[in-house]
């Protein structure tokens, strides 16, 4: 539904029409006319959202796996999947150039998300976690709404971000495995420096392009706790780092 502009995520249930998910419940949540979302709740009266993105054919239950625990401190994680079917693996998606369409995919998934929990979730303020070709729609997404999504989390883009995908009110963390490519994020690193956005490089110890190493959940709690920091009256200002 539409109001004043903004798509409101649900009408919230009452009284004992369903039964509130647990905090870090892993569910899957179906969406009208569209692919299920994965999702892990966050706690109920937390309306604040995180959004993954998958790579390119990739698993869209990866980043629940990886850091399901640490997400759900920070609100709802909700795992879209991509639009277009990957012919070379069944069952696997990626995503098309459509910004807008992804854009609505995701509010689509989490309206039903916020339908299934009972009780609406934020329509701004969220963060959006993109992994390979989900870090360019992420990065995309961001540019779109920045009033939406004014944090980000872009791990091994094939593509260096860009200063101007992001406000000076963004708050980004670059991530990169540390036996994966290395030089787009180090350049997109540079790129929002010179931009004066908010951000931080981090490394995933022993992480090939699409996966998240020996130590992934180690890794994305400091980058979680990074990217949250401003919130919890931290410094909101870091350097890049090895």
């Amino acid at each position: 539904m539409l109001v004043g502009g903004a798509l409101l995520a649900a009408t919230p249930a009452t009284g004992d029409e369903r039964a509130a998910p647990r905090r870090g419940e892993h569910a899957t949540v179906p969406v009208p006319g569209d692919q299920p979302a994965f999702v892990v709740h966050g706690a109920h009266d937390d309306a604040r959202v995180l959004v993954y993105l998958h790579g390119r054919c990739g698993d869209p239950l990866a980043g629940i796996r990886a850091f399901a625990d640490e997400a759900s401190e920070r609100g709802t994680l909700v795992s879209v999947q991509a639009d277009l079917p990957c012919p070379e693996r069944k069952g696997r998606r990626r995503w098309s150039g459509d910004v807008a369409r992804a854009a609505a995919r995701v509010e689509a998934a989490i309206a039903a998300v916020a339908a299934a929990r009972g009780r609406p979730l934020a329509s701004s303020g969220r963060t959006i976690i993109g992994y390979s070709e989900g870090a360019l729609r992420a990065e995309s997404i961001a540019k779109r709404l920045p009033l939406v999504y004014p944090r980000a989390v872009l791990l091994a883009s094939p593509r260096a971000p860009r200063g101007d995908s992001f406000t000076r009110g963004s708050r980004v963390a670059l991530v990169v495995g540390q036996l994966d490519v290395q030089a787009e994020m180090r350049a997109g690193d540079a790129h929002l420096a010179q931009a004066g956005v908010d951000h931080h490089l981090f490394t995933l110890p022993g992480a090939r392009h699409g996966t998240y190493g020996t130590d992934g959940r180690r890794a994305m709690r400091e980058v979680l706790g990074w990217l949250y920091a401003s919130a919890d009256g931290a410094p909101t200002r870091s350097t890049s780092r090895e």
